[in-house]
């Protein structure tokens, strides 16, 4: 039986959550993916009204108004689900922000030290800055996942977007 949706507008984002959010909270989750911002809104408002499942929306806030962009996104998914639990989540501004949270486990990740220039920036566009240090090869936030050990995952769990989601998931669990 479905407990919830995770909604994500691409692949990424839904791979780095599968890997980090706790297994026993996402056995019985489907993950469903769109393909950019608008894909990811439509399809949590379809599955909404549909199916009338818990949904979690998680999109990019890229350089948008984060509360107004929270806003809209709520009040456009609260008049298609009466009585159904959804939450919309933004990761500001982009998904791989979650790596960001301390400067040496990044440099650990990275396999480089960083300057303070570089962290800043990487904050800031951090799907960018991943490609810049990437020296030729293919380093995204999937392939840093897939080597990540215990203690290192847990510590990414900690990241604002992880904890929330996780609570959410629990809330719909336990209501179902």
């Amino acid at each position: 039986m479905i407990s919830a949706y995770i909604v994500t507008e691409g692949q990424t984002d839904a791979d780095v959550l599968q890997k980090l959010l706790p297994d026993h909270l996402i056995k019985d989750v489907v993950f469903v993916v769109g393909s950019g911002k608008y894909s990811a809104q439509s399809l949590a408002s379809t599955l909404l009204a549909t199916r009338r499942i818990p949904t979690a929306l998680i999109v990019d806030a890229d350089q948008e108004a984060e509360a107004e962009q929270h806003d809209f996104l709520h009040s456009l998914l609260r008049r298609v689900s009466p009585g159904v639990a959804f939450e919309v989540f933004l990761t500001v501004p982009e998904i791989e922000v979650i790596l960001f949270q301390d400067k040496r486990l990044l440099e650990r990740l990275t396999g480089r030290q960083l300057t303070q220039l570089e962290w800043d920036m990487g904050k800031r566009d951090p799907k960018e800055f991943l490609k810049s240090v990437s020296n030729g090869h293919r380093l995204t936030i999937t392939s840093i996942l897939d080597k990540l050990d215990q203690p290192t995952k847990q510590m990414l769990q900690q990241h604002p977007l992880i904890v929330e989601l996780s609570e959410f998931l629990a809330s719909v669990a336990v209501a179902s």
